[in-house]
């Protein structure tokens, strides 16, 4: 079994999430798998920015306030079999 790196728990918990690689017009959605303290989890389709690379991303929290918005860095990119998609760490 892997070892987990994660120094905070986290938590399964699926919300709407955008991202956007620098010098990109599209935001790319998806949905959050798991959110911590220190980062999240989401599967994206297709090809994904290469580890290091920093993202603007935004998840709204409530229905009624703006998104949070910020900067994340890709720690992860792994392939899940017989699919196109990746689970993304940030």
């Amino acid at each position: 079994m892997k070892e987990e790196r994660r120094q905070a728990p986290r938590s399964p918990v699926k919300l709407p999430v955008r991202i956007k690689g620098q010098g990109v017009i599209r935001w790319a959605e998806t949905l959050s798998q798991d959110l911590s303290r220190q980062g999240l989890r989401c599967i994206m389709y297709g090809t994904f920015w290469p580890v290091g690379t920093v993202v603007s991303i935004e998840m709204p929290l409530f229905p009624t306030e703006d998104p949070m918005t910020g900067l994340a860095q890709v720690i992860h990119v792994g392939e899940i079999p017989h699919t196109d998609c990746f689970y993304v760490g940030l």
